[in-house]
């Protein structure tokens, strides 16, 4: 192995190594060595591919190192796939931030421990959101970096299991709510849309794109992120400190995401190589059983506590559950079908889901208001009904086959139209009811 500059001369291994000095694993298996030798390779031509920016050549990422930090982003979402892509997702979304500053960009993580730990010790264990300060902190870290989020949120959970308040369904679906806030919620509007979907695209046409990204995770995940502070009372039990601060989180979600944003834009388009160098190896093959318990097992479990706790023991109860775990057996139907069905033509498939969600709420609950449901859990109760058989048709229809359509301009604005509207129902400018 040799190492070499970024420029391709001889170079210190902590100033401007680049991965051909990357050691391969060693392995008792010679089937495994031939297959690491061959991902080394692969990786390294996948680097060598990628043209260098301005700050693949700056200095601020090798100022506190980089190899042992990208080597962890490189092998450790792999690793935790083995058991869930959960984890894997949460690390991967902050390798933006190695490849800027190198193994400072730990920093984020740390942080994020000290808060899940300071959260922890001011709410007792208890599973309850801690106060505005640390359940933002902890909230901004997470869309900073997925990892930071996954951390504060561990500790946090930790504290709950260590001090013996996991033990009922209000304390079980809260913890689980919190880890949708922390650190599974921020990262929801970007794989949707991801930014760099369209970085193939030029000129004004890519200009469009990337605005319409921008705005729709802005906008997503400050309405996502408001609206759970407002589940908080009905999963907890009790009338806590963060269902009064939904605009504050809005402004603090909106805020965050601007800089990470930024931060992410900066690190695709000036530091492609770094960007390359933390690309993770491909996710490893899951044990069949082991995807089954986490994907339907434990899904399922925390669905119907948490509708056993809005709706009660009832049969709309059932009807839900046997609805939702349908829609998980189609979603994990493996077929080869093109990205772009003939429902993509005109919205992203996760898009027209909350787009549904928001619409068929209002209507359902103004139907259901004037036929009689006037309790909290009968109109819950129907409502998700609704909402259930509408997720499972669109999941549906998600695996019809459909040819592309050409690229015209009347379907961007006609998904911005979209965009504007769920935009005015999430901040309540317009209703149906």
């Amino acid at each position: 192995m040799t190492i070499g500059g970024m420029d391709g001369g001889g170079a210190h291994a902590h100033v401007g190594a680049t991965y051909h000095d990357v050691p391969d694993a060693p392995n008792e298996s010679t089937i495994d060595v031939d297959l690491e030798v061959h991902e080394a390779n692969r990786r390294r031509a996948f680097i060598e591919s990628t043209t260098p920016k301005g700050g693949d050549k700056g200095k601020i990422w090798r100022r506190f190192g980089f190899l042992a930090g990208d080597e962890f982003y490189y092998r450790s979402p792999s690793v935790l796939s083995k058991a869930t892509p959960m984890f894997s997702f949460a690390i991967v979304d902050g390798r933006y931030s190695q490849a800027m500053f190198g193994n400072a960009s730990f920093l984020l993580p740390l942080l994020g421990l000290i808060a899940g730990i300071a959260a922890s010790i001011e709410v007792a264990g208890n599973a309850l959101p801690p106060h505005l300060f640390l359940f933002a902190a902890i909230l901004v870290l997470g869309i900073l970096s997925g990892f930071a989020g996954l951390l504060g949120y561990g500790a946090f959970l930790v504290g709950a299991i260590a001090t013996g308040h996991f033990t009922n369904e209000h304390e079980i679906v809260t913890l689980f709510v919190l880890g949708c806030n922390w650190f599974a919620g921020p990262q929801l509007a970007q794989r949707l849309r991801p930014l760099k979907a369209h970085h193939d695209h030029v000129g004004w046409n890519r200009w469009w794109h990337q605005l319409a990204d921008v705005g729709f995770i802005v906008i997503m995940s400050a309405f996502i992120m408001g609206k759970f502070c407002l589940i908080y009372p009905l999963v907890t039990g009790y009338e806590v400190e963060i269902a009064l601060h939904e605009e504050e989180i809005w402004l603090v979600v909106i805020v965050a995401y601007l800089l990470r944003l930024s931060l992410q834009t900066v690190a695709r388009e000036w530091f492609s190589r770094r960007m390359a160098q933390v690309e993770p190896r491909p996710l490893a093959h899951r044990n069949k059983w082991i995807d089954l318990f986490f994907l339907t097992v434990v899904q399922l479990t925390i669905v119907y506590l948490a509708l056993n706790i809005a709706v009660g023991d009832c049969w709309q109860l059932w009807i839900i559950v046997l609805t939702y775990t349908l829609m998980m057996t189609v979603e994990r139907m493996r077929r080869e079908f093109p990205f772009i069905t003939w429902l993509h033509r005109i919205i992203p498939l996760g898009v027209a889901r909350i787009v549904l969600v928001v619409i068929l709420g209002q209507l359902s609950a103004k139907y259901f208001l004037g036929h009689g449901y006037n309790t909290a859990q009968s109109l819950t109760a129907m409502i998700f009904i609704v909402v259930a058989g509408a997720l499972f048709l669109l999941t549906g229809l998600g695996k019809v086959r459909g040819e592309k359509w050409g690229d015209h301009h009347v379907w961007k604005f006609f998904g911005a139209a979209i965009m504007v509207t769920l935009m005015l129902f999430g901040a309540g400018v317009i209703t149906l009811i």
